[in-house]
């Protein structure tokens, strides 16, 4: 009989020995009985992986509500998009939604608000002035203590200059030092990488062993392996996350590591620009137009071709409960702490029950 049987074994016997006993006592045999089940609970709880949403806020919100709604069993965490990065000085444009902190809070989600910024330039500014950073800490500390339920922050911080690694980890240790005493979390999305190029344009400011000093859960992007810039290819091969994942293990440990997962696709012309493909309008689309579905062996991720209006050829490349599988797979074996979902809504109903049997360990 394993711990958790055992325990809930000696539950159930506190509560049949109870009705022997006088009335006070049985109150006490009652409630260390009911503290009993719930460490029961809490060590099952723990024993689960994080499943962690982003919650990009759409104009009605709908899309991504929706999902959260109907999968709360196997979310634990969910990061909307409520926080942006708008100037050097460190002012935070602020977003909140009652409904989704009611919701998360109702379910036992805890609830992580992600802060974004993508200009270069606007980063480094910032970055680089020791008042700048302690004025945005302040700001983030205050914005997270305004809150009616939170539990930390989720930073997507992304096209930092490699340059900038230094103080990125000096703005980390700060960031720390202010909200780790409160008990708030700091997650963090950083790029997937297979070796630390320090001079690499995408991944070269982030120092995976000085993030890990500072940083409660490490969120992988492993995707985008093909976009725009690459021409056409898998989101996410399973090779590469396993390449991605091989390193990152050997430097962060395994159980604060979260494997990112894509719910999304690309679809390239003959230019090698991209566009953004969501699952129920690209299996729509594949159903109206009979277009062959194709799946590739190695990279196990679905693909097609098609001519569009214009008479150009195209090639879509797409995630589907197959292709999220295999990388399910890929993370179970390394015994990764859990995943994270860009982005809830909209994705292959089928993958519910794959992330289901994933959160088992």
């Amino acid at each position: 009989m394993g711990n958790r049987e055992r325990g809930t074994a000696q539950v159930k016997s506190a509560l049949m020995r109870s009705w022997r006993l006088p009335v006070w006592l049985a109150a006490v045999a009652l409630f260390a009985a009911a503290l009993a089940l719930a460490a029961v609970r809490a060590r099952q709880a723990r024993a689960l992986r994080e499943v962690a949403g982003f919650y990009w806020v759409y104009d009605d919100g709908s899309g991504p509500y929706t999902s959260a709604v109907q999968h709360a069993a196997d979310i634990s965490m969910l990061c909307p998009t409520w926080l942006t990065l708008k100037d050097s000085q460190g002012t935070v444009e602020v977003a909140k939604d009652t409904r989704l902190e009611a919701f998360a809070k109702e379910k036992g989600i805890r609830l992580v608000p992600l802060i974004a910024c993508f200009s270069r330039k606007l980063q480094h500014d910032l970055l680089n002035s020791p008042e700048s950073r302690t004025r945005l800490v302040n700001r983030i500390d205050e914005i997270l203590d305004g809150y009616q339920y939170c539990q930390g922050v989720n930073l997507d911080l992304e096209n930092l200059d490699h340059a900038d690694r230094t103080v990125y980890g000096q703005f980390l240790a700060e960031l720390a030092a202010k909200l780790k005493p409160k008990g708030y979390l700091i997650t963090i999305d950083v790029p997937a990488k297979t070796r630390d190029d320090t001079s690499s344009d995408w991944s070269g400011a982030f120092d995976y062993a000085e993030i890990n000093k500072y940083c409660d859960l490490i969120m992988l992007m492993t995707y985008d392996e093909h976009e725009s810039h690459s021409g056409p290819g898998p989101i996410s091969s399973v090779g590469f996350v396993e390449k991605c994942l091989k390193y990152a293990t050997g430097i962060i440990p395994k159980e604060k590591l979260l494997l990112g997962i894509p719910f999304y696709g690309y679809d390239w012309g003959p230019n090698g620009k991209c566009k953004c493909l969501w699952y129920n309008a690209t299996a729509q689309f594949i159903k109206d137009n009979k277009i062959p579905l194709m799946w590739d062996a190695t990279a196990k991720a679905p693909w097609f071709t098609y001519t569009d209006k214009n008479g150009d050829q195209r090639t879509a490349w797409f995630e589907n409960k197959g292709s999220i599988a295999a990388k399910l797979k890929v993370g179970k074996r390394y015994d990764v702490g859990g995943i994270c979902i860009w982005s809830l809504g909209d994705e292959d109903p089928g993958i519910w029950d794959a992330i289901h049997d994933f959160r088992k360990r």
